[in-house]
Formats: structure tokens, sequence, C-alpha cells
């Protein structure tokens, strides 16, 4: 293998008790590839961040949780960014670059504002900048898949 391989597990109910169709559609969303439209925020000990991104996002601010674990908080306009994911890296005082999934938060029709806060498993004081862009989000669907009695 190449080192690039993923796993995303999901468990969902297609009905309830007795009530389970015999096919379902599936469809996955995902986003794969470089950031675009990137934007650097500088780590200055102190201080607070604010500034607008792609699609009428905005980020919220970064700091470290009660776990010593450093964040970055961002808000995005769910229907401008449909079709688009922000992705963060945050890069470290000796280089590294580190990559972590966000978590989001929003209305479940893409509607309001959409929540997205990325961790990472280093103290704040370790980072230099964090690197915030978007990706393309791609979908992928299964029509008629069977399921098993």
């Amino acid at each position: 293998a190449d080192g690039n391989l993923a796993w995303l597990t999901r468990t969902l109910s297609p009905g309830e008790g007795t009530n389970i169709p015999p096919r379902v559609r599936v469809k996955l969303r995902y986003t794969i590839g470089p950031l675009e439209k990137i934007k650097d925020v500088e780590v200055v000990p102190k201080t607070s961040h604010s500034m607008s991104l792609e699609g009428g996002g905005q980020l919220n601010g970064f700091g470290q949780n009660v776990d010593g674990k450093a964040f970055i908080a961002l808000a995005a306009n769910a229907e401008k960014m449909k079709d688009r994911q922000f992705g963060v890296v945050a890069v470290t005082k000796d280089g590294r670059e580190l990559i972590t999934g966000g978590s989001l938060a929003g209305n479940s029709d893409g509607t309001g504002v959409r929540a997205e806060k990325f961790q990472f498993d280093v103290q704040l004081n370790e980072i230099a900048k964090f690197r915030i862009g978007t990706r393309p989000i791609r979908t992928v669907e299964w029509k008629d898949v069977v399921l098993p009695n």
C-alpha cells in the first residue's frame, strides 16, 4: 500500500424494526487533494484574530483546550459553501505540517451557519501558523444497493 489508506465508518438504519427496504441509495460526499484559496494565520501570543474567508466564511479564533490541544474555529455560510469544504493545516515552529479532520455542526438542510473546528495533537505554543483553505466536495452515488434479509 502507498500509505494513503483511510477508513470512515458510519452506521445508519434505513428503516425501523421490520420496515427495512430491500434496496437503498448510498451517496458519499468527500474531499481530496491539496488545499486551494489558502490564507495563513500567524499564531501570535496574547492576540485575537478574525478574518473573512471564502464564501462569506469567518475565522472565529484559535486557542488551546483543557486537554492541551491546539484548535482553530471557523464559521461558514452553508449555502455559499455547499460545494466546498474548509481544511486546515497547522505548521509547527520546527516546520512539521499537521493535518486533521474537522468537526462540523449546523443545519442538516445545508442552510444557515456551519461551525467547523479543527483540533491538533500539539500545544498552541508549538504552532507557528495555521494554513486555511478549501477543497471541492466530490460525490459518488450507488443506486439500488441490495440489503441482506
